[in-house]
């Protein structure tokens, strides 16, 4: 009795990179967003005790910090595009 051959399944294509660029990116926004979250979260303990002031510096300091995470983000697809994984 002659046994047929068994039908091989394709490898997964790897997404495109675009694709996995833009994914990196909104991941390492999200990071950084969260690591900048948390690192607020000791000012906002702080004016529980009253021993800080929301001035406008403090704003300027939170809007740096967001700045900082949003240029991270793009900072990881450019890199993620041009460069990305071996798979």
């Amino acid at each position: 009795m002659m046994t047929q051959p068994k039908m091989r399944v394709p490898a997964e294509l790897p997404p495109p990179a675009h694709l996995d660029a833009r994914n990196r990116a909104v991941r390492t926004f999200l990071q950084g967003l969260l690591a900048t979250v948390f690192a607020a979260i000791g000012p906002v303990l702080l004016s529980w005790t009253g021993t800080i002031r929301w001035t406008k510096e403090w704003w300027i300091a939170s809007g740096t910090a967001l700045g900082l995470v949003a240029l991270t983000a793009v900072i990881s697809y450019i890199t993620r595009y041009t460069h990305p994984p071996n798979v």
